[in-house]
C-alpha cells in the first residue's frame, strides 16, 4: 500500500515500510479484504519484511491488468486491478521493465491519481499534460493515505514532479 509522507504527516512508527521516494512516498503492507488492516512490526514478527514486500509486489504484478493505447498524440499505459491498489505497482522491482516494454525506453512520467490506478507515458509525449490534469482533478479525497502525484521515472531514480494539494486525509 502506498502512503504519502511529509514532516507534517509521517508514517505511524508501528508500520514497517520501504521507501519508494525518500521522504515523500513509502510502501507498506496491508491485508486486503472485507476487513483490511495494516501490517505492523508486531504482525511481521520474526519474518523478513523485505521478503514479505517482494512477495506482495510479485502477487500485485500477477493480478494487475495493463492496457496500452495511443491518445492525444502519445502512448499511455493504464494499470488497474480488480481489487484496487494498482498504484502500488510503482513500488515493484519490475516497474522500469514494465514501462520500457509497454512504452519504450525511458524516462517516463507516472500519474498516481488514486490508490487504484497508475497511468504512464513517455516524458515529452502528447499525454504528459493530460496525466497532470487527471492527477490534479482526481476525486481521491479523505481517508486515503496517498496524495495524488505525478512522478518522473528516470535512470537515476524516481522523483515527484507535482502533487495535488489536499486539505483532508
Amino acid at each position: 500500500m502506498l502512503r504519502s509522507v511529509s514532516p507534517a504527516s509521517p508514517l505511524p512508527p508501528s508500520l514497517p515500510f520501504r521507501p519508494v521516494i525518500d521522504g515523500v512516498l513509502m510502501a507498506t503492507l496491508a491485508e486486503v479484504g472485507s476487513l483490511s488492516r495494516d501490517i505492523t512490526h508486531e504482525l511481521v514478527g520474526a519474518r523478513s519484511f523485505d521478503a514479505m514486500m517482494a512477495s506482495a509486489c510479485d502477487n500485485l504484478m500477477e493480478t494487475t491488468t495493463y492496457q496500452r493505447s495511443e491518445e492525444c498524440g502519445g502512448a499511455v499505459l493504464v494499470v488497474e486491478r480488480p481489487d484496487g491498489l494498482a498504484a502500488s505497482v510503482i513500488a515493484s522491482r519490475y516497474l522500469r521493465d514494465l514501462l520500457a516494454h509497454a512504452l519504450g525506453p525511458g524516462p517516463h512520467l507516472v500519474a498516481l491519481p488514486c490508490p487504484d490506478t497508475l497511468l504512464a507515458t513517455p516524458v515529452g509525449s502528447g499525454m504528459t499534460c493530460r496525466l497532470d490534469w487527471i492527477m490534479r482533478n482526481s476525486a481521491c479525497e479523505g481517508a486515503t493515505a496517498l496524495t495524488p502525484s505525478l512522478i518522473a521515472v528516470e535512470a537515476a531514480g524516481m522523483r515527484v514532479v507535482a502533487q495535488r494539494r489536499t486539505t483532508t486525509r
